[in-house]
């Protein structure tokens, strides 16, 4: 673990802890100027191990904590956060006494050190809030952006052009996963009459790579982008200029005029916009599909990427394609 990670852990754990204040604030309590009641300390308790356990409010309500309660008990949750102890004293702008403040401290505390188990859930909790977030911010770029990635000039679409599904493919042909996808991407080409493919030139692995896409997207020009893709796909290991240029002699490409396409603006242009489009949508490696307003990072499989385009055509999430 580097220590970049081990300190994003920290963090998360840190953020995790400072969540579990939320327990406090839907909690409702009714707190007197001079503490709490042995009742109220009952209550805090229990509210606090119902909604650490369910993540949600108990039943029962009584009022809720106002906006400066609210404010005043992250503060206090933020320096137990931090490893200290909260601030107790009591300022004239404070709703509450500094006895209570000490009070929602040591009920807090109490309810970790003796339910450890509920920082793991709270951790679980965030990262699924944090991808639900993750998800809905990559949905939102997914239409902001949705011309570049389903309609742009320069991308090559095959399958059928005017399929009611359209799946974009970012690759790399140094990427191995990229080559075990291959057999996927090709058979949902040959088994989906109503699959629309476009393919996206996302060079991330060393000049190779760059060569690679550059010589693909000129090929074009020669009526030969698909054979050539595939050739490339299936050659093994690692290509670079010198196996590029092998491969796309063996396929037919006349090479000197490849050479003189691949300096085109229109090739340059093509390879900034995968990346732009990349980084907008969060893409870090290869291959990634989008299926209508889904991003499917990785190698999957066949059976996922046929599952997912099964459900966007049924829910008819196809719109934004």
């Amino acid at each position: 673990m580097t220590k970049s990670t081990a300190s994003q852990r920290t963090l998360t754990a840190i953020a995790a802890i400072a969540a579990l204040g939320v327990v406090i604030w839907g909690a409702g309590l009714m707190l007197d100027r001079n503490g709490l009641s042995e009742r109220e300390r009952a209550q805090t308790a229990q509210l606090v191990k119902e909604q650490l356990a369910a993540g949600s409010p108990a039943a029962g309500a009584v009022r809720p904590f106002s906006d400066e309660q609210k404010a005043e008990i992250a503060e206090i949750v933020k320096g137990l956060a931090g490893g200290g102890e909260a601030p107790v004293q009591s300022t004239p702008a404070s709703t509450f006494s500094a006895a209570q403040k000490a009070e929602i401290n040591r009920i807090f505390k109490q309810q970790l050190l003796s339910n450890p188990a509920t920082l793991r859930q709270a951790l679980v909790a965030l990262e699924q809030f944090q991808q639900a977030e993750q998800q809905q911010q990559v949905k939102q770029a997914i239409y902001d952006n949705a011309d570049a990635i389903f309609r742009s000039k320069y991308s090559f679409v095959t399958g059928n052009l005017d399929g009611k599904v359209t799946m974009v493919e970012f690759m790399d042909y140094n990427c191995p996963y990229c080559k075990r996808s291959w057999k996927d991407v090709l058979k949902l080409k040959e088994t989906d009459p109503d699959l629309r493919i476009v393919m996206k030139e996302f060079p991330i692995l060393g000049e190779g790579s760059l060569y690679a896409s550059r010589a693909a997207i000129a090929s074009r020009k020669q009526g030969l982008y698909w054979k050539f893709h595939r050739a490339l796909m299936e050659a093994r290991g690692r290509v670079n200029a010198a196996r590029v240029d092998k491969i796309a002699q063996s396929i037919g490409i006349d090479l000197d005029k490849l050479k003189a396409d691949m300096q085109s603006p229109d090739v340059a242009a093509e390879i900034a916009e995968g990346q732009m489009l990349a980084e907008r949508l969060g893409i870090r490696g290869t291959p990634a599909f989008v299926i209508a307003d889904v991003l499917i990072p990785g190698s999957l499989g066949f059976e996922a990427l046929q599952s997912q385009i099964a459900e966007a055509r049924k829910n008819n999430t196809c719109k934004v394609c």
